[in-house]
């Protein structure tokens, strides 16, 4: 991705990690590169037996006021054509999806249906993935929020999700633990 929608320099912003770049997942070239670190050969150690987490790919970006990739910056796709990050930001999580899920059928040979877990997530991205409703407190408020949420996507054609239990955030009360399980 690139900085500003005149720039050539990549975009740089902090999250978990500190200094990051994200992979231009609308490019098809990126796609594959991304997908291709899940190869045996390259994730040494790894197994068919490994399920994926992709985190933070709204993408989160701690750095910036909105705390998400600066809607000016641009994508760049295989045959050069330029896009705002406002054009496909709610799209990226999907794209981020669909690149793990097929670099992981592509290392097992399409053998094995991997198993991959997202934060964010859009139309169709149901072939792909699950989900989970991101950082939640513990508290009934949020329980009840996700509970709805969870059965809301569920009726929208993707069924299978979950929030954190007991919640991400705080310290839940017993009963409040029980209630989230």
């Amino acid at each position: 991705m690139r900085e500003g929608k005149d720039s050539s320099k990549p975009f740089y912003g902090d999250c978990w990690p500190g200094n990051s770049t994200w992979i231009d997942v609308l490019n098809s070239n990126a796609q594959d590169f991304w997908g291709n670190l899940f190869s045996y050969d390259v994730f040494i150690g790894s197994n068919y037996m490994y399920s994926f987490w992709n985190d933070m790919n709204e993408p989160a970006v701690f750095s910036t006021e909105s705390h998400t990739m600066p809607m000016d910056a641009y994508h760049v796709k295989s045959d050069g054509t330029k896009r705002t990050h406002l054009e496909i930001h709610n799209a990226y999580g999907a794209l981020h999806q669909r690149s793990s899920y097929r670099g992981l059928l592509k290392r097992d040979n399409n053998t094995q249906r991997p198993f991959v877990l997202t934060r964010s997530f859009f139309m169709g991205s149901q072939k792909f993935s699950a989900y989970w409703t991101g950082d939640n407190s513990a508290t009934f408020g949020e329980l009840k929020g996700s509970v709805t949420m969870i059965l809301q996507n569920g009726i929208a054609g993707h069924p299978f999700g979950g929030a954190d239990v007991p919640g991400f955030y705080g310290n839940p009360t017993d009963d409040l633990f029980v209630m989230f399980y």
